[in-house]
């Protein structure tokens, strides 16, 4: 069974190459998956998708990478999400989202399946899978049943505001609603500024997320870490960027499997085990290292995976 289970969008990406555009898998729950078994971790997924070529295609993809896709539900009624990628010349992106309400947004309560929720060590969600009724229904019976369970639950709210639908306040409440869940967050230092507004040092004086372990995403240059009273800058790694899309995905990846790397899944409740344990800086820093050389290697390539 899965180490670590993801839950939210699978959606293709079209991305741009020269004067035409390419079919890539994206969707950032599905490229934190695919990340994580590219490590040699067992990684599953659930989500929703169309009974479609694009949804076959995503599929296959993620069965080619080991992926376990069995809390993959199909829909003849709704089509696989698609998302049109723009790239800068320093390879920065924007997105386009194309086909909504897309299949992930349908993913139903009853394709909730608690057992196999139960068998991971960490599960691991997105906002994006929050925005559809269905889809924030589905997504917060399985966050409970993994908090239940003793899972310990990771969040990335991965912000997009073109998702917003003109109604900035409701969809900047309806994120911050679930890092209450999160044991393990990770945010950029715009999302930082929008959600809370806060800027990183403000993080010194203000310990908005209490115990939980925080990774504050810089780009280029590198990342924050802060967990209780420690808040300290990880620099970042001097590459040739080609395309960012998918950074912050392989770095959160990054941070779940050296996650797993410590003493805390021996046996027990494993989020009992988290907060009984007192991280020290050095094991804090190697993760926020590991993360960094993961969002660096990402940007190297055109595609999010």
């Amino acid at each position: 069974m899965p180490d670590v289970i993801t839950i939210g969008e699978i959606l293709a990406d079209f991305v741009t190459e020269k004067n035409f555009y390419l079919l890539k898998p994206g969707g950032a729950i599905s490229n934190v998956a695919v990340n994580l078994s590219r490590h040699n971790i067992k990684t599953g997924i659930i989500s929703k998708i169309g009974n479609d070529f694009i949804g076959d295609f995503l599929i296959n993809f993620l069965k080619k990478n080991k992926v376990d896709v069995s809390g993959i539900k199909k829909t003849d009624d709704y089509k696989t999400g698609l998302v049109f990628v723009f790239l800068d010349k320093k390879g920065e992106r924007d997105f386009s989202f194309y086909g909504a309400p897309s299949a992930d947004q349908f993913l139903n309560i009853k394709d909730i399946n608690k057992k196999y929720i139960k068998s991971c060590r960490i599960f691991h969600f997105g906002s994006i899978g929050m925005i559809g009724f269905a889809s924030r229904r589905a997504t917060l019976k399985a966050i409970k049943v993994a908090k239940a369970s003793g899972k310990i639950i990771s969040y990335d709210p991965n912000v997009r505001l073109n998702l917003a639908e003109g109604n900035i306040g409701k969809f900047k409440a309806n994120i911050k609603k679930y890092f209450k869940y999160a044991d393990i967050i990770k945010l950029s230092k715009e999302e930082l500024k929008f959600l809370f507004n806060m800027q990183i040092n403000d993080l010194k004086q203000k310990n908005i997320f209490r115990s939980k372990i925080v990774f504050i995403s810089c780009g280029k240059d590198g990342c924050y870490v802060k967990y209780k009273n420690f808040l300290k800058h990880i620099p970042g790694y001097k590459v040739k960027v080609v395309d960012t899309t998918g950074a912050g995905d392989a770095f959160m990846a990054g941070v779940l499997y050296k996650i797993l790397d410590l003493n805390i899944f021996k046996k027990g409740n494993y989020r009992k085990n988290f907060y009984k344990k007192k991280f020290r800086e050095k094991e804090l820093i190697e993760i926020a290292k590991f993360a960094n050389k993961a969002g660096a290697k990402a940007v190297m390539k055109k595609g999010a995976v």
